[in-house]
């Protein structure tokens, strides 16, 4: 049991919101929402859903995620589904494993599916830990050869196993005898975002890192930058693009001036 919220794109919020005082359902309402959105788009290129995937030690009632939903749904008109993965908030079924992430953004987009809204028209935007599950669910997805609109990455890490010999605050313990072998053993098979993107040739990708992160350095977009480069060579019709944000630490990116702008040119260049 996953818990989860629908955030409306603004400009429908208010005729939801008359229908439930009438007295139909939400769910009926929120679901009619959705399906008014698959039938008035003009434009089967573009996205009419997000999925926002959010970080550790973080829920989807946290500010960032509020604020990352906000920014898709009031800014971007999208409808945006964002939720807590097993083990966190009230989900439950944890503890979470790398596998689990996929599993449990997959469960969102079967939600969606089964209201109308195919994974082609769904984007995907992952912040930190999320942008693991982001990267895991579109492998599912591209393995079951129904990719997602596109993804974007915010912070993301290259593996978990590199997060981990980063991570500024572990530096000293790394340092002690043993510790830096327990840690490749620890997270050999965890998330590894790097090896993900290798296997994902064609699909819009869009990184975001702040270049004061402290928590997952800047280096780990570069490394995906280089490896997403490499493997692509001349696709240049496929949209990439890596934006590295100047004064942003791991929760500042959204705030920066240049982020709305950055993702809209991105989503644009994808449709």
């Amino acid at each position: 049991s996953l818990g989860a919220w629908h955030a409306l794109p603004g400009g429908m919020a208010r005729d939801v919101l008359e229908a439930v005082a009438r007295g139909q359902s939400v769910d009926l309402a929120y679901d009619g929402a959705l399906r008014a959105s698959r039938t008035r788009a003009s434009e089967d290129s573009a996205p009419l859903a997000a999925i926002y995937l959010h970080g550790n030690f973080e829920s989807r009632s946290k500010w960032v995620s509020v604020e990352h939903v906000r920014m898709l749904s009031t800014l971007l008109g999208l409808h945006v589904l964002v939720f807590d993965y097993r083990g966190f908030a009230d989900s439950t079924g944890g503890p979470p494993s790398p596998d689990t992430l996929g599993e449990d953004a997959h469960a969102v987009v079967d939600w969606l599916e089964a209201r109308g809204i195919p994974p082609s028209r769904v984007l995907l935007y992952g912040h930190s830990l999320g942008s693991g599950a982001a990267t895991q669910l579109s492998l599912r997805l591209e393995a079951a050869g129904t990719p997602p609109f596109a993804a974007i990455l915010e912070a993301p890490f290259y593996s978990l196993r590199a997060a981990a010999l980063t991570f500024p605050a572990a530096l000293p313990l790394l340092a002690l005898p043993g510790a830096h072998s327990l840690v490749l053993r620890s997270f050999m098979n965890g998330c590894r975002t790097g090896d993900a993107v290798a296997q994902l040739p064609t699909l819009p990708l869009l990184l975001l890192h702040g270049d004061d992160d402290t928590t997952v350095p800047i280096q780990h977009s570069v490394m995906l930058s280089r490896r997403v480069e490499a493997t692509r060579g001349r696709r240049a019709s496929v949209p990439f693009r890596f934006e590295a944000l100047h004064g942003c630490d791991h929760l500042q990116v959204l705030l920066h001036p240049r982020t709305l702008p950055t993702v809209s040119a991105f989503l644009r260049d994808v449709s």
